[in-house]
């Protein structure tokens, strides 16, 4: 696995040095980057698959809390890998109602509740531990996947379906930020940090110069190139289609791993 990923990094030594020092130039703007999104470990979408998971992964009775900016802001109750409970700090009354027993009817209760949930700004990240709060006082619960997929959110990437788009949802909790790109119409969708936004697109200038002299066949590629930080920088294609993105100290690995889930090769 190393010596695969020290392969593909070598390549282009002239372009891994000019994102490098984009990257480096940018995320020296801003000295407090890195720092918050380690505390934050990922945002928005990525954080609500953390939490997904870790109720699909659930048996036993659990309380699960989410901090923002070190205060609890809410208690989820969790078993069977079911959410059964969640109280917000602050939280209105009147929430939309639900048919008891209609697991899809509860399902976008709770759906609706989280997205409002996790798109306040802040620190966030979820703790686990055994003090059940009260279950919901209508009987509103749904399983893990039923939640997903009324949000439309994948708790795992489908093993070998070669989708770009499974393969970003593998790994979203390991990004900084990232860049997708079609390639029929260059139409482009990113989330993150402006700074490293700029990186990224840097990065794709450079691929796109460096390649046009040459012809590859269009089965999937990804590259990745380790920054000093610790930090790497994935690229991954599949025909003219692209996912560029940072990803976090120590991702480089899961991000391999999710590919061949996905694409069911090394990646290369």
């Amino acid at each position: 696995m190393g010596k695969a990923m020290k392969l593909q990094a070598s390549r282009g030594t002239a372009e891994g040095s000019r994102l490098a020092h984009v990257i480096e130039r940018l995320v020296e703007e801003s000295p407090a980057l890195a720092r918050t999104r380690r505390a934050r470990a990922a945002d928005g979408d990525s954080m609500l698959v953390m939490l997904l998971r870790e109720i699909d992964e659930t048996v036993l009775p659990r309380r699960i809390v989410l901090v923002v900016d070190g205060r609890e802001v809410a208690q989820m109750a969790v078993s069977n890998r079911r959410l059964s409970g969640l109280q917000i700090v602050g939280e209105r009354k009147g929430t939309p109602g639900s048919e008891p027993g209609d697991p899809t009817s509860a399902a976008r209760v709770y759906a609706h509740r989280l997205q409002a949930l996790f798109d306040r700004p802040g620190r966030m990240r979820l703790r686990v531990d055994r003090k059940m709060p009260p279950a919901d006082p209508d009987g509103l619960s749904c399983s893990a996947r039923n939640l997903a997929a009324c949000i439309g959110l994948s708790l795992t990437p489908s093993a070998g379906t070669g989708d770009l788009r499974d393969f970003l949802r593998g790994i979203e909790t390991l990004m900084l930020a990232w860049m997708t790109v079609a390639g029929k119409t260059g139409e482009e969708h990113h989330r993150g940090p402006e700074a490293l936004i700029a990186g990224l697109r840097a990065f794709r200038e450079v691929e796109q110069k460096s390649s046009m002299a040459s012809i590859r066949a269009a089965r999937p590629r990804c590259l990745l190139l380790p920054l000093p930080d610790g930090r790497t920088v994935l690229r991954a294609t599949v025909g003219s289609d692209q996912v560029l993105a940072v990803l976090t100290r120590d991702a480089a690995a899961p991000a391999m791993d999710a590919w061949r889930k996905v694409f069911g090769v090394a990646a290369g």
